[in-house]
């Protein structure tokens, strides 16, 4: 999933956020296949794959997106932990 999320970056940081979110569906469902949905990289797959919907304008998607991330992550990791903090970040982003 790594070279798909890096994909997914390199996309979104040329602004062409379809086909970010091509590459970071593929990297969503091969954590889901791997590691399955309760691991800390699904979570982080999760929070990309938000700002990907928030790039595309899809705001309530990004929102629940990124809310079920970090949900998944303080559970998965604890609130210590900066993935965490960093979807805490992308939520927080998200709100303004």
């Amino acid at each position: 999933p790594y070279t798909l999320v890096n994909l997914a970056v390199s996309y979104m940081n040329r602004d062409d956020y379809r086909e970010a979110q091509r590459y970071a569906a593929e990297a969503l469902a091969a954590e889901a296949r791997v590691h399955g949905t309760e691991s800390a990289m699904y979570g982080s797959v999760l929070r990309l794959y938000s700002q990907v919907y928030e790039g595309l304008g899809h705001a309530d998607s990004a929102d629940a997106m990124i809310r079920t991330a970090v949900s998944l992550l303080e559970r998965v990791l604890g609130t210590e932990h900066p993935d965490y903090w960093r979807a805490m970040g992308v939520y927080a982003q998200h709100r303004l």
